[in-house]
Formats: C-alpha cells, structure tokens, sequence
C-alpha cells in the first residue's frame, strides 16, 4: 500500500521538533564548551588549540577582552535574586557582550568586548562611592572579579583569580559585597596554622575579661583574635573548627569558676550549628558578642558567699596544676590579699596551706589505691617534683610518702 505524503501542517510540526531538538543539543553543547572553557579544561584536551578555537568563536564566544565574575546571594541563598547583567545593565538580546553558566553553586558570567567590561567598571565605582542600602538589588549580591585577559586560552586565569579570591569571602568585613582581582596581593600571604596554644592563650585573655568586665579588655581580646584568624593560612573550615573549640574551653572553665550558678550558655548545637552556617567571620563575632553580654549580666548578681563557693570549687578541682593566689585572684574579680584573707577566713587555713593539704590528700589516695611510682604521684597530686612531695609530706603528715603506703597495705591485712 503506498503511504501518503505528509501534510504541509505535518510537515511544519516535524520540521519545528527537529529544529528544536538540535537547538536543545547545540545549547547543550554550547554550555559544555562554556564551562570548560571558564575553567581551563577545553584547551588541556587533545583537540587543537586552532580547532578549540574555532569551534568556540562559531558559538560566539569571540571577543577583544574578557573577564570573569563569580558572583552568588550574599545571604547564601540559592540562587541569586538577580542577573548581574541585569544590575550592569548590559543589553542580554543577543550575548555579544556576556556569557553565563553555573558552576558548583555560584553563578559564572564572562563579560565580553570592551563595552562589557566599561559597564562592569562603572557598577564597581558606584559600588565604591555609595554603599548600597539593605533591599536593593546591589546589597544581594556578593561578587569577585579576575584580571582581564586579551586571549581566550587566557580566560580561565581570569576565572582562576576569581575564585581564589572566595576564599577571602569569610574573612571580608560587614557590607564587603565585592573582591577584585588587585586586591589578592593584599590578601594574607602567611604559612602560620591556627595552633593550641594559641588557643589556651585567648581562652584566658577572654574569660579574664569577661569575669572582670573589663570592656576594653575583653574587645582588644576579641580584635586581636579576629586580626589572628584573618591572618591564619588555614581555611574557613579549620577556622570554625578553632572557634568551636574555643568556645567549649571557655565555656569549661566559666563553669568551673561559676560552680553552681546559672550562667546562660546557648546550647551546644545552637552555637557549632550558628559557627557552621555563618558566612562570614563578623557574623560570628556579633554572635559572641551577644552571649558574651549575657553571661555578664548574670555574673554581676553573683553574692560574695556564691563566689567563695565558687572559689574553693576552682581550687578543689585545679589544684593539680600550678595555682597562685596571682593567678586565681584576677579570675574572681579580687587582688590577692583580699581573697587570701576570706580564704583563711573560711578555710581556716592560708591560701597555700590548703592547696597543700588538697594535694597531700590527693597524694595519699593515689599512695594507698594504686601502684604507681612515687614520682608519678608527684605528678598526678601537682608537686613539682617528688623532692617537694617528700618535704610536704613530711611536714603535714610526719612521714615519708613510702611510709604511708607500708602503713595503710599493713593496716589493710
């Protein structure tokens, strides 16, 4: 049976699906060749530099000049409220002067030809003289820019400077909205780590200060920790892991000084989870800031009675390391005569005394319940060494530590 010719309706319906089927591969592909092209990998292939270069100048991607701008939501949404062609107010009708792709989460656009980069030049000095209000296009947008390049190999240096310069982004202060490539060599160029000591070191800076409310103290703390940490080689990740841990020592020894009082922690998953998802150093700062205040309001109601027990608290659980009247007295807003005197007046004793005492009785303990080596109960009850363990122990309990042990394994059979 012979078939029909087409319809001229017919026709025109497969002509269309055809024409759109091959428009929906050749975008495609256009996309593909635009990605790799942004990042490098087109012209790491095997294909010729010639042939790479002719295929994409077929897809329109041939210009004087490029640039490449990173650019995604300020508030780490998504997607971007707005097109920064739309904000440069570049003519989008037929992509003479830009290219856009998404790559990762951040969207990608390749101004092309002078006119482009002109137009992207003056958003910047607006940027630059007028800050832009909160709810306007410009404040949602938070970007980084490359160098301009002449070559189309050349591009993905310009993409490559761009995105190194995201790195910066958690570190750029409040309204910070753009990072340019003449800005990286002002960047930090340091090898030093965030390390423990460091940490040990604000710990006590900060909770000094918080104790004592010493405001000037405790913001030249906190400046002094954010300058370190924008300084740091590491990255946002190591960062907010240093911080967490900050937090938890700080929040160990408050309690230890606070022994039985309410102070007003957030919870621990509401601090890591406000750390983890803050896109910018400051955000976490203002965070600190916040709880900090909170924290010194309770401890102001705090009744000299409340912070005895709390210093004797601090000493029955520190005494194993090296304690001072000096180095206590600062921690519970005292100067170290005054807190000497209510420790003797409450204890009895003087301040040194009952840190020997709490160590001797440590001592004893460990010499009567365990097998390790006199020295190693030195160590473990806060002596310096065993010598000034024989000396104390002779003092405050009339015999040598060996004797003890005989006594109490004799006194035990």
């Amino acid at each position: 049976m012979k078939t029909q010719p087409p319809v001229p309706h017919e026709r025109k319906e497969k002509k269309t699906r055809q024409h759109n089927h091959h428009e929906f591969f050749r975008q495609k592909a256009k996309t593909t060749i635009l990605r790799e092209l942004i990042t490098g990998e087109l012209f790491g292939g095997h294909a010729s530099h010639h042939k790479l270069t002719e295929i994409a100048t077929q897809l329109g991607f041939a210009a004087d000049v490029y640039q490449v701008v990173i650019s995604e939501d300020f508030a780490g949404k998504k997607e971007p409220r707005y097109n920064l062609a739309e904000l440069l107010l570049i003519d989008s009708s037929d992509n003479q002067f830009f290219e856009q792709v998404t790559i990762g989460s951040r969207q990608v656009t390749l101004l092309k030809n002078a006119h482009a980069l002109q137009s992207f030049e003056r958003f910047l000095a607006h940027y630059q003289q007028h800050d832009p209000q909160e709810g306007s296009p410009a404040h949602s947008i938070f970007l980084t820019y490359g160098v301009p390049v002449s070559e189309m190999s050349d591009i993905h240096h310009s993409y490559d400077t761009a995105l190194s310069l995201y790195r910066y982004r958690f570190f750029c202060t409040k309204d910070k909205h753009t990072l340019g490539h003449h800005e990286l060599s002002l960047m930090s160029q340091s090898e030093d780590r965030l390390c423990q000591e460091h940490l040990k070191e604000f710990q006590q800076q900060l909770t000094t200060a918080i104790i004592l409310h010493k405001s000037c103290q405790l913001n030249a703390a906190l400046a002094d920790l954010e300058s370190y940490l924008c300084s740091t080689a590491d990255d946002e990740a190591t960062v907010k892991h240093f911080l967490v841990d900050l937090y938890f020592e700080m929040k160990e020894q408050l309690n230890q000084i606070y022994h039985g009082s309410f102070i007003p922690f957030p919870a621990n998953s509401v601090v890591i989870n406000h750390i983890e998802n803050s896109l910018c150093l400051y955000e976490i700062f203002r965070f600190a800031a916040a709880q900090i205040d909170l924290i010194q309001s309770q401890a102001k109601s705090f009744t000299r009675d409340m912070v005895m027990d709390n210093v004797f608290h601090y000493i029955n659980h520190n005494f194993q390391s090296p304690i001072t009247l000096t180095s206590i007295a600062p921690l519970f807003g005292y100067n170290n005569d005054y807190l000497g005197k209510l420790v003797h007046k409450r204890a009895g004793e003087k301040f040194g005394v009952y840190v020997d005492m709490c160590r001797i009785n440590h001592a004893k303990s460990l010499l009567s319940e365990s097998n390790l080596k006199v020295y190693e109960v030195a160590e473990r009850a806060g002596f310096a060494n065993v010598d000034c363990l024989h000396k104390k122990f002779k003092k405050y309990v009339g015999i040598s530590p060996m004797d003890y042990r005989r006594n109490q394994q004799n006194s035990s059979l």
